[in-house]
């Protein structure tokens, strides 16, 4: 994927004429055709993820992953970070996520089950099943057995591997001694391996190789302190959009580092199937807090990669935020829009899309910083839902951006969009 290219492309389907000027780490801005009065045009695409890469931030991104050099099948190089990997999946590390001189490598283990003592009750090992690569993206069909799918895409920012899970049918009855056991589990294991130069934190803390659970923050840093690399939140999701925050284990058995994420038993059996079980290595901390979503019972899902807004038990609210904005103080504002992946939806999601009426908006940070923000006074509905595996455009959201405009030389806009009495 190269999200500039398409950028490009997008502005001379409209603009023959246009010329790049001007490139940022998340932008990337064309000069138009003059207006008949001699004034100057442009067109700003922000991405919240990043477009370009490079000391000056003005090569294009394109996480389409390429035939490789021995010991590799592919690699991807032209992003902040590479990824090189192994077309079979039983052939140990198959993937390797490398920032300069330091890496981390990663060998797909066992699928179990698990409880609190301990036990385990083996569903699968990974399977001599060969990837089939798209664009960015490496699949091993049945990988886990039938009705067990692993992926892993190269992503702008960020390695996303999923364990896709077909139906409750594909996953072998428990056993009595696993219930037994207390807080059973589904539990995905990787072994994993690391440069001298690395060092994990768990919860800001130094990991010494003793068993170690966590919900939080697990970061890869080098020698100086800086983070290379961190899990996202070991979360899993259903095809209803049900969500589950897992615990990631770590531990040190033999010469062997593995993490695990572990899966409550109850989400597994109740959840509408398909199941996806991520396990996401992020290039940047809070690069994702940039975009999310809030409910009015006060919790706040901003470390997630997508946001949701309606009603799905509780109310929520969702917000996107792009830095690297410049140039629009005094701008006559012809086309504006937001533009979002849908994951699917149920019912009839309204909303109403304003901006947060700063000059540079920060992070919201809980339900209570997000219901502080002053929003525009122009907004604009959008009603209906987002089919899955498709990209929408928002309604024309020119009144709420021109506002912006008139008010200030933003460099940061943050996009609230709010439930307007959807079901």
């Amino acid at each position: 994927m190269n999200p500039a290219a398409e950028a490009r492309a997008k502005v001379r389907a409209n603009h023959p004429e246009a010329i790049v000027v001007q490139r940022g780490r998340n932008s990337i801005k064309h000069r138009l055709a003059d207006r008949e009065d001699g004034r100057q045009r442009f067109a700003l695409d922000v991405a919240i993820g990043p477009l370009h890469y490079g000391p000056d931030s003005d090569q294009e991104i394109d996480t389409a992953l390429v035939p490789s050099t021995t010991p590799w099948d592919w690699e991807m190089t032209k992003a902040g970070f590479e990824v090189r990997a192994l077309s079979t999946l039983n052939a140990g590390q198959v993937i390797e996520y490398r920032n300069g001189s330091e890496w981390v490598r990663f060998q797909p283990m066992a699928l179990q089950y698990s409880n609190d003592l301990g036990q385990i009750q083996p569903i699968s090992m990974p399977g001599a099943v060969d990837a089939a690569v798209d664009d960015d993206t490496l699949t091993w069909t049945d990988g886990y057995g039938p009705g067990r799918t692993l992926t892993w895409q190269a992503q702008t920012a960020r390695l996303a591997k999923l364990l896709t899970i077909d139906s409750l049918a594909d996953l072998p009855a428990v056993e009595q001694f696993i219930l037994d056991g207390g807080n059973p589990v589904l539990e995905l294991n990787l072994i994993f391996a690391h440069s001298s130069g690395v060092t994990p934190y768990v919860n800001g803390q130094e990991w010494k190789r003793g068993d170690r659970d966590t919900q939080g923050l697990v970061e890869f840093r080098d020698g100086s302190g800086n983070v290379l690399w961190w899990f996202a939140l070991p979360r899993s999701w259903d095809s209803d959009g049900n969500g589950q925050l897992g615990t990631f284990r770590f531990k040190k058995q033999g010469n062997s580092l593995y993490v695990s994420h572990r899966v409550p038993l109850s989400f597994v059996q109740g959840a509408a199937y398909p199941l996806m079980v991520d396990v996401t290595i992020d290039k940047q901390v809070g690069a994702s807090a940039d975009d999310g979503h809030t409910t009015e019972d006060g919790f706040l899902y901003a470390t997630l990669d997508f946001a949701v807004w309606g009603i799905a038990t509780w109310t929520r609210d969702a917000f996107f935020r792009w830095t690297g904005i410049s140039g629009l103080s005094g701008a006559t504002i012809d086309v504006a829009y937001s533009r979002v992946y849908g994951n699917g939806y149920t019912g009839t999601p309204n909303s109403n899309i304003y901006a947060d009426d700063q000059v540079s908006p920060g992070q919201i940070a809980s339900r209570a910083d997000y219901d502080s923000r002053t929003p525009t006074t122009a907004f604009v509905a959008w009603d209906g839902g987002l089919a899955d595996g498709s990209w929408f455009n928002s309604p024309s959201i020119v009144s709420v951006i021109q506002e912006l405009a008139d008010s200030y030389d933003p460099t940061v806009i943050q996009i609230l969009q709010k439930d307007d009495a959807g079901s």
